[in-house]
């Protein structure tokens, strides 16, 4: 059975609940983490004896997975400006797994995400670990300190970085303070990144030409920097697409900013079910879902937004133009489109996610739990454009016999 999927530009992945990856799609960068046909689901190489896969990621053209013992596997390949990044001079991608090296202090991997050419990680610990492309400031570190320190490093994987993440918030005592704090959670999207401390303060880098991290401008962030319009509302998942981002609280509200001229925002005009030209919000505007509606799970790419609710139920808005809204027209959608039962089987949503030009979801039976089921695809297969990512969150990896260290380990403003 099928417990998560995540979808790439021009892939799928998917986890099963034993923990096997299988992938399939187009394979230019070796993305499928594996050799073989590309039209067939087949099975990414076993990460080692008793090894199981707890979670999964995958961006444009590299993927990432987390591991039962807390370590991570990344395959494929990572792009800047000038092509291929690569994992070191000699190897420019990965065509198999092959495990990151982290430093011995930060312990297990216990989050993972994957941006469009970057990934993210939490530890254990509250600690914040970024490597990949750092061009636009999604590493959380500043562009001039990345090109200093470099961004490959000897042996396997790219170089790195330690995020410091610090943030203004009551201390013990009810007195703000500004100083070092402990990560929760860890958004990589788009060409962004996201951070949601312990005390539940979010901050953000990385690409904001269309005001999609959500701080009130259009001017780009190398550090992460506070986001008050969503701190302290109990954020518990961002995504991210080509220029707009949404977020969801435990309340089960949708908010969205960013680049709405396709209707990816899911905010229209008064009474219009049109999108509206120019349009783009620098700061979270909430998503009007039907009256009832809670939504548990978000999805975003491109120009493309998706929404899982408690009830089964799936919402999709933007761009409709490979079929991802649903229309036989493919039209645009500019509010939340409810996906006709129909389309999956009479069964209920439990996952979607969004790829370039193709969604994915995971279904089950009414009385089925939440992370079982099997995939379905909808969508083109192999047109456009792939610099597009589908950004998966890790939950905690089980725990394990083996000691709880951690084995060692573009610039693109696209329209």
């Amino acid at each position: 059975r099928v417990v998560q999927v995540a979808a790439g530009a021009l892939h799928t992945l998917v986890l099963t609940e034993g923990g096997a990856v299988w992938s399939w799609g187009c394979n230019d960068d070796k993305v499928l983490g594996r050799p073989g046909a590309e039209t067939v689901p087949t099975r990414v190489k076993p990460f080692g004896p008793e090894v199981k896969a707890v979670a999964i990621g995958t961006g444009s053209s590299h993927a990432a997975a987390l591991d039962s013992t807390g370590a991570v596997w990344v395959w494929g390949t990572y792009k800047g400006r000038e092509g291929r990044l690569g994992f070191t001079e000699e190897m420019k991608w990965a065509e198999v797994p092959v495990q990151m090296t982290f430093p011995e202090k930060h312990g297990r991997v216990v989050r993972l995400s994957c941006g469009f050419d970057h990934t993210a990680a939490v530890t254990e610990g509250g600690g914040l670990l970024t490597w990949g492309c750092g061009e636009i400031g999604q590493l959380g570190h500043p562009i001039t300190q990345v090109r200093m320190r470099g961004n490959r490093q000897r042996a396997i994987g790219l170089r790195v970085h330690e995020v410091r993440v610090s943030a203004r918030e009551e201390d013990a005592t009810g007195r703000v303070r500004k100083g070092a704090v402990a990560v929760d959670n860890v958004f990589a999207g788009g060409d962004g990144l996201w951070v949601v401390t312990r005390r539940g303060t979010v901050l953000t880098s990385g690409l904001n030409c269309f005001g999609q991290l959500g701080i009130g401008d259009l001017e780009d962030r190398d550090t992460l920097t506070q986001v008050p319009e969503l701190s302290g509302q109990g954020v518990v998942q961002i995504v991210a697409g080509g220029h707009h981002s949404l977020v969801l609280t435990e309340a089960g509200h949708v908010y969205a900013m960013g680049r709405g001229d396709s209707g990816q925002l899911g905010i229209s005009p008064a009474g219009s079910k049109l999108p509206a030209p120019n349009s783009v919000s620098l700061e979270p505007r909430r998503v009007t879902l039907p009256e009832g509606k809670r939504a548990v799970q978000v999805a975003a790419n491109s120009s493309i937004s998706a929404a899982v609710c408690a009830d089964g139920s799936v919402f999709v808005w933007g761009t409709g133009s490979a079929g991802q809204t649903g229309s036989a027209e493919l039209d645009d959608a500019a509010v939340p489109n409810l996906i006709a039962t129909a389309k999956f089987g009479g069964k209920r949503v439990v996952q979607v996610s969004c790829g370039g030009q193709h969604m994915a979801a995971i279904t089950a039976e009414a009385a089925t739990p939440v992370a079982a089921g099997a995939a379905a695809a909808a969508g083109s297969s192999r047109e456009g454009s792939s610099s597009a990512s589908g950004a998966a969150s890790a939950t905690k990896p089980e725990p394990s016999a083996k000691s709880g260290v951690t084995p060692s380990a573009k610039r693109s403003r696209r329209a």
